[in-house]
């Protein structure tokens, strides 16, 4: 799996974002699952919401995108402009 840059704190703010559930829905895991692999870092910007153990953790589309990419070798096309 490819490397996944950080982005800066703008890009992170601004970016599309998929819940804990969303995300677990797309790529058809559970919800466990996402928040292990947000704090694992497989998810490089994916961030808590607010502060304590409580607050939800926002995924970003693009970390998503480039984990699929990065597992089944093909573009996701989350974040992807389509190509003429």
């Amino acid at each position: 799996m490819s490397a996944l840059e950080p982005l800066t704190a703008e890009q992170v703010y601004f970016s599309e974002k998929y819940t804990v559930q969303e995300a677990a829905e797309y790529l058809g895991v559970s919800r466990d699952t996402i928040m292990r692999w947000c704090k694992e870092g497989i998810f490089p910007n994916a961030h808590k919401t607010g502060p304590g153990q409580q607050s939800a953790w926002a995924v970003p589309k693009m970390d998503v995108a480039a984990y699929l990419e990065g597992v089944t070798g093909k573009p996701s096309g989350l974040g992807h402009e389509e190509e003429e």
